[in-house]
């Protein structure tokens, strides 16, 4: 079971870039206004990476904070998707040694720093959902016949099996040592971790509602949780070993990320999707996002926030810098 599997499911970097407004540090920037969409951002460091259909199929681009540039990573004519991004690599899934016949999605990554691309996966089965911490990515793979949970270490070339269960295991993410996903091994969906130091796996949520769309960033794991019978936004400190419930009303909040002490997630509020922030010392919310337009899928890095914005009557890329967040009472 792969997460992103429709058409919005590329590696040669072309030299052509193609300037965005510059970032100011306090301001909201819209990163794309190209007349086709550009979806599911994520960010770290000096870059934002994105799913982008200019050309006519799924590619990946990028945008440099320091300069301003946008630049298209892959420009193969097969789709590429779904890209993660650590410092200054970048992984995503892949569609380009397919074909008519078979759904044959790998995994690639690609260095922003060395200009170097690195084919992870090569074998017949599809693999998708690509997480990445440093040197370290995790994937899903269906190489067993179901969705088991993969880790990669780029330095060393370890390749390890994280899952055997024959139940599906997929949508890891992973921070350092740990490794979280949503497991179905009990019947409904969970979210346990693996420890890689220690070589532990552990079972985080127990409830027989489902949770999912699990995140970790260090000490926090962040997930979709529907055991109140709407979506609400869960955390687990690993070092206290306490859970958090962070939203309680009856609208639906989901796909939630997390840095350091913040989390942000999507909100259903007034018929429309917008985006929420959280400070997790401060137990405070605020919404990001406050116009008519539905905001999607936020990712976090630092002080920085981008999201999947429809205002322009598709889909673009904008940057809200933390600062600047407008506060609500909830």
């Amino acid at each position: 079971m792969l997460r992103d599997c429709a058409p919005h499911l590329l590696v040669l970097v072309i030299a052509v870039v193609l300037v965005a407004p510059a970032l100011a540090a306090t301001d909201e920037v819209r990163i794309t206004n190209d007349r086709e969409h550009q979806i599911l951002p994520d960010i770290s460091g000096d870059w934002i990476v994105w799913t982008d259909y200019q050309n006519g199929n799924a590619d990946i681009y990028g945008y440099d904070l320091k300069t301003g540039m946008i630049k298209q990573i892959t420009e193969d004519t097969a789709d590429q998707f779904d890209p993660a991004i650590s410092g200054t690599r970048v992984v995503w899934t892949d569609l380009r040694n397919g074909n008519d016949y078979s759904w044959n999605t790998d995994i690639y990554l690609y260095n922003l720093k060395t200009r170097k691309e690195m084919h992870i996966t090569d074998d017949a089965a599809p693999q998708g959902d690509p997480a990445i911490d440093g040197f370290r990515v995790v994937w899903t793979d269906l190489i067993n016949g179901n969705a088991d949970i993969v880790f990669y270490d780029i330095d060393t070339s370890e390749r390890k099996e994280i899952t055997s269960d024959k139940a599906d295991q997929y949508g890891p993410a992973i921070s350092g040592d740990r490794i979280v996903w949503t497991d179905r091994r009990n019947g409904n969906a969970d979210i346990y971790m693996y420890d890689l130091d220690k070589g532990e796996e552990r079972q985080i949520t127990t409830e027989e509602a489902d949770q999912y769309d699990p995140e970790i960033h260090e000490n926090y794991i962040v997930w979709t949780d529907e055991r109140n019978g709407n979506a609400d936004i869960y955390m687990y400190d690993c070092l206290n070993n306490e859970e958090r419930q962070i939203t309680a009303d009856e609208i639906d909040q989901s796909r939630p990320a997390v840095s350091d002490d913040t989390i942000v997630w999507m909100e259903t509020r007034n018929g429309r999707k917008d985006i929420v922030r959280y400070d997790i010392g401060t137990r405070s919310e605020s919404r990001l996002t406050t116009n008519t337009a539905e905001r999607l899928w936020p990712a976090i890095y630092d002080e920085r926030v981008a999201w999947t914005d429809l205002r322009n009557g598709k889909a673009d890329i904008y940057l809200l810098d933390r600062d600047t967040e407008r506060e609500t009472t909830t």
